[in-house]
């Protein structure tokens, strides 16, 4: 089941991983663990999509398209414009 722990030790794996989670941080203090659950598991979407989108850059960077590939990175760790990132990567492979 879900835990506090469980929650402690996957923000500091994401945070080694780059990834901003700062969105999660306060269910680790919220008393509900159902609503802490909830949060946890909006931002653990989040985190995959950003891997596989992660994944995704890094066949464009080994093409040479680097300068864009760094700006679109950035925005893909701090979880945010991830369709954007998405359709400008499909455009480009």
């Amino acid at each position: 089941g879900f835990t506090p722990d469980i929650l402690r030790r996957r923000i500091l794996q994401w945070r080694r991983m780059g990834l901003d989670v700062s969105e999660v941080e306060p269910a680790m203090f919220d008393d509900d663990l159902d609503r802490a659950f909830e949060l946890y598991k909006v931002v653990e979407d989040q985190v995959r999509t950003a891997i596989e989108l992660d994944n995704r850059l890094d066949i464009l960077y080994e093409r040479g398209v680097r300068s864009e590939v760094v700006k679109m990175r950035f925005r893909v760790r701090q979880l945010t414009g991830f369709a954007e990132v998405e359709a400008r990567i499909n455009e480009l492979i």
